[in-house]
């Protein structure tokens, strides 16, 4: 199974998943191959067998910490590694990452403590809280998480959203002023832009592996949206950032090397 959201950078330092328990543990290890894996393999979790993939599936990866309640609920001392690994600055190419496993079960204590950190994380440090429940945790963590819901609709309901059925339908790339149009309407923060994104690159893999005819175009938006998130737009930067992603695939279409372009091809 590929892992929908699989990419090569973690671009938010917080990440909520939310989904049952089989589901979230998966998912994280697939997440965290595909960004440690020292060969760069495509879906690594079930292509790749290199050391940093064989210590991610132990959870014995060097540069990962597997945090879990030592009882009903989290207690100060059961997030402590936390600050005490954090105090370590890292190289500036280095990344370092905390599991946290049935987030659902912080407490007020331990919710407002793990709080401060996620508010003002140390560079190169990121976070990756799994629950079955989202709902519990306090609004404030939410707010600073990129929120993913497995099985289920995304809370901001993206799929309904005028610029979303833009860029998920490959028909609508015959027009390439369709998308400045929307903008004009449609104001969307860098941080929306880059959750839209996130789902488009869900929807763009669900249909990239069916056999209908429109999978090659499908593909090569997953690509182009993967690759256009390894640099997200800073502030400011949205609508260009939209733009040049559109026209990418607009370009991609019209010259036929999605496979599905609109421009007619020669005969002969």
């Amino acid at each position: 199974m590929q892992n929908a959201f699989s990419l090569k950078m973690i671009t938010v330092p917080t990440i909520v998943i939310e989904g049952d328990e089989q589901q979230l543990v998966d998912s994280v290890v697939r997440l965290l191959c595909d960004f440690f894996c020292e060969q760069q393999t495509v879906d690594a979790y079930d292509t790749c067998n290199c050391r940093s993939c064989r210590k991610i599936k132990q959870t014995q990866h060097p540069y990962v910490e597997w945090i879990r309640p030592s009882g009903n609920t989290y207690s100060v001392d059961d997030i402590a590694i936390i600050f005490e690994r954090a105090r370590f600055a890292l190289e500036q190419d280095e990344r370092f990452g905390f599991v946290i496993h049935d987030a659902q079960l912080l407490n007020q204590a331990t919710a407002n403590r793990l709080l401060k950190m996620l508010e003002e994380p140390p560079l190169g440090y990121f976070f990756i809280l799994l629950t079955t429940n989202k709902s519990v945790l306090l609004p404030t963590i939410i707010s600073r998480s990129h929120v993913i819901v497995l099985n289920g609709e995304r809370a901001l309901g993206w799929g309904e959203h005028p610029l979303f059925r833009l860029f998920s339908d490959f028909a609508k790339f015959q027009d390439p002023l369709a998308l400045d149009a929307l903008l004009k309407i449609h104001k969307l923060t860098e941080a929306e832009i880059v959750d839209m994104c996130y789902e488009l690159v869900s929807f763009y893999s669900k249909n990239a592996g069916t056999e209908q005819s429109t999978s090659v175009w499908y593909a090569t938006a997953l690509s182009m949206v993967t690759q256009a998130l390894r640099t997200p737009p800073g502030a400011g930067s949205g609508s260009l950032f939209l733009k040049r992603l559109f026209l990418a695939l607009f370009r991609a279409d019209m010259d036929g090397s999605s496979g599905c372009g609109l421009k007619p091809r020669p005969q002969g």
